[in-house]
């Protein structure tokens, strides 16, 4: 917590406003214009004080006190024009709130608290034909919550209720989030062994996409020992664009898998190595991929419309670029035309 704001000009350093706070504030926010700050305090409430010096520092105006959180208010944000404020908390609400009035202007009740909240300014593809009418600009707020969940609401929308995100269940935490390259699919491993993939939801839908869930297991011949558990760990996920997305899975014993997302089918299975494979990519169009195979620190290229027509032994012989020596890889990414593939390795490059 803290006990006062000090406001500084930049890059002069001088201080032009030092505001005391009579409760202590719990957490801030900055107008995008940085005329306004918004502090939350130990109280529940809400206040908000101009940046600016006032004329008379003597006699300061009080703040605007926003008040109807009835828990720990977690966090804050600005709307890009810094008319409206919004707010998370642990009470499971995400209110939005007018500063000039003074008054709440939405409230979105959500499945768990609230810990973390950001604002994400979404613009509509333009219209097909000169019929359909261009639908506005848009706020996207994004949070984390309590319930080790994710979720992403559309604001403003008509009346007051929920847009439900894909989210995971209570007591079950998001390991890795991957996002399709057109940025319309998501898929997440959980620590429970499931891969869900959900499609995001577009702008001014009153609409959250389905959620697909698959429980990725190994074959038949495979054992049920705590071993083979671990062997078949998802370690890696990536899914392509479109309206056909194609998952494809990396495995702690270097298995590689491609499903069809909306059948929920195996396409194929292949060996890429015999350690954990800890990153993967696909392109949008779902044709060709990369993985990163612990053992090498090699990049293996691999040409998924060959690897459907073939064995999963002629599969196994990919292209490779190589980083390297001794460089561990952290992340890579394949260009939406497949001419061109990035990495980021240990070396910080």
């Amino acid at each position: 917590s803290f006990r006062e704001i000090k406001v500084w000009r930049r890059p002069s350093d001088v201080q032009i406003r030092n505001i005391a706070l009579g409760t202590a504030g719990q957490v801030m926010a900055v107008s995008p214009d940085g005329q306004q700050v918004a502090v939350a305090g130990a109280d529940f409430v809400i206040r908000v004080w101009p940046t600016v010096p006032v004329s008379d520092p003597q006699s300061p105006l009080p703040p605007v006190q926003l008040s109807g959180h009835p828990a720990a208010v977690t966090s804050l944000r600005f709307t890009q024009d810094g008319q409206q404020l919004v707010s998370g908390s642990i009470d499971q609400t995400i209110r939005i709130w007018h500063v000039e009035k003074q008054s709440l202007q939405d409230l979105i009740e959500t499945p768990g608290p609230v810990t973390a909240l950001e604002i994400m300014l979404q613009k509509p593809s333009p219209p097909t034909d000169a019929a359909t009418p261009q639908l506005p600009v848009s706020n996207m707020i994004v949070t984390g919550g309590g319930d080790n969940s994710l979720r992403i609401w559309d604001w403003p929308r008509a009346g007051i209720g929920t847009l439900p995100g894909s989210s995971m269940p209570r007591a079950v935490s998001a390991e890795r989030v991957s996002l399709s390259a057109d940025q319309r699919w998501r898929a997440v491993i959980g620590d429970d062994g499931l891969v869900r993939v959900s499609e995001m939801p577009s702008a001014g839908s009153t609409q959250a996409g389905d959620l697909k869930e698959m429980l990725i297991k190994g074959p038949a011949s495979v054992s049920s020992s705590a071993d083979s558990q671990v062997n078949w760990k998802v370690t890696s996920a990536a899914v392509s664009g479109g309206e056909t997305p194609l998952l494809l899975l990396g495995f702690a014993d270097g298995q590689l898998e491609l499903w069809d997302v909306l059948t929920q089918q195996l396409q194929i299975r292949w060996r890429g190595g015999v350690a954990p494979v800890p990153q993967v990519s696909i392109a949008k169009n779902g044709q060709s991929a990369a993985t990163v195979i612990d053992e090498t620190g090699r990049i293996h290229l691999w040409d998924l419309r060959e690897a459907k027509r073939t064995s999963a032994d002629q599969a196994a012989n990919p292209g490779a670029a190589n980083p390297g020596e001794n460089v561990r890889i952290r992340a890579i990414a394949t260009s939406v035309n497949q001419e061109w593939i990035a990495w980021a390795g240990e070396d910080f490059r």
